[in-house]
């Protein structure tokens, strides 16, 4: 899928998700940063906007042909307007996440772990409530 198409594609898949998002609502967008831009018109386009880019360092390097291998990856992160956001994490959190993950899983080879998102959503929500996770290939979108 070329750029074009892909802009177009996450700027209709988001824009669907916003429509479930409350006003101060939290969103997440996980995604590759070969794409960042992309992602971030789309996000932009659809309604949603980005207050801030959170990075996962992952425990090891993804192996793959470009000259450094990836050993990170970008999460946009922003809550709907219209409302305050709520935020329940002190002073001393930072855009760096640092959490490993399973060596091996047979059901999802790049899972994120669970961890991780137990962290974000207790920064942001005082019960868990609902929650959108959308997959648009090998991470949650």
């Amino acid at each position: 899928m070329g750029e074009p198409a892909y802009h177009q594609f996450l700027t209709s898949a988001l824009g669907a998700a916003v429509t479930h998002l409350r006003p101060g609502g939290a969103f997440y967008v996980w995604h590759a940063d070969l794409h960042g831009l992309t992602v971030r018109a789309a996000c932009g386009d659809a309604g949603l906007t980005v207050r801030q880019c959170l990075v996962w360092v992952k425990p090891g390097l993804v192996l793959g042909r470009q000259d450094y291998h990836w050993r990170h990856e970008p999460c946009l992160y922003g809550w709907a307007d219209g409302a305050a956001h709520t935020w329940l994490g002190d002073r001393s959190q930072t855009t760096v996440l640092e959490f490993g993950k399973p060596a091996k899983n047979a059901d999802h080879p790049t899972m994120k772990p669970v961890d991780l998102f137990a962290y974000l959503i207790a920064t942001r929500a005082p019960r868990v409530g609902p929650s959108l996770t959308r997959s648009a290939g090998p991470g949650p979108l």
